[in-house]
């Protein structure tokens, strides 16, 4: 916001009481959808409604006659589930949205990770089997704070790439059961204490 902005809702307390001031911009939400969280960083402002997350670009904001529309409008794609949290990520490169499942609450939580340049879903993340009840983001490292209904903070951090480790790695999307063969991981040994090898 620029200083003539802050100084025009600056006033004293009867101008306040007697209604000379009035805000300087007003941003209609389409649908008469009702704002609960607004977050706002250097160049982007999210709004988080009953129905979706908005981003709005600041630098509209330079010209004051002009009527906000969205960037992006973000929605759980599968079950349109209403946001419950939002933040931006600590480099404003990245907007984080979380839900809880719908329409059973209390199964588990879902974050959303979306670009805010190009409005592209980059990532879902399933928390455990809780409610959400709020997000942050930490505001200089890449972690994601969720507060829950068990009491507990859960803290999301990046992903390793195992595969700079391990080229040969594979990444599962959920555990797999392994069966080990009966005589996988058996040590033959001879008489002398010396480990035979297969030859097969």
């Amino acid at each position: 916001m620029n200083p003539s902005m802050i100084s025009s809702l600056q006033g004293k307390g009867s101008d306040y009481q007697s209604g000379d001031i009035k805000p300087s911009l007003v941003v209609k939400i389409p649908g008469c959808a009702s704002a609960t969280r607004l977050v706002v960083n250097e160049r982007f402002m999210l709004v988080n409604t009953s129905d979706a997350l908005r981003l709005y670009n600041l630098d509209a904001l330079k010209n004051e006659e002009v009527e906000l529309t969205p960037d992006y409008v973000f929605q759980d794609p599968v079950s349109k589930a209403p946001w419950i949290a939002c933040d931006f990520s600590s480099d404003g490169e990245y907007v984080v949205g979380g839900c809880n499942s719908f329409p059973q609450p209390g199964d588990n939580y879902q974050l959303f990770l979306w670009n805010v340049v190009t409005g592209e879903l980059l990532d879902q993340l399933n928390g455990p089997q809780v409610s959400l009840y709020c997000l942050n983001c930490h505001p200089t490292r890449p972690f994601i704070a969720v507060g829950s209904s068990d009491g507990i903070i859960d803290i999301w951090g990046y992903r390793k790439d195992w595969i700079a480790f391990a080229p040969d790695f594979q990444a599962l999307q959920q555990n797999v059961l392994y069966e080990e063969k009966e005589d996988e991981f058996d040590i033959v040994v001879d008489a002398d204490g010396n480990e035979i090898g297969d030859d097969s």
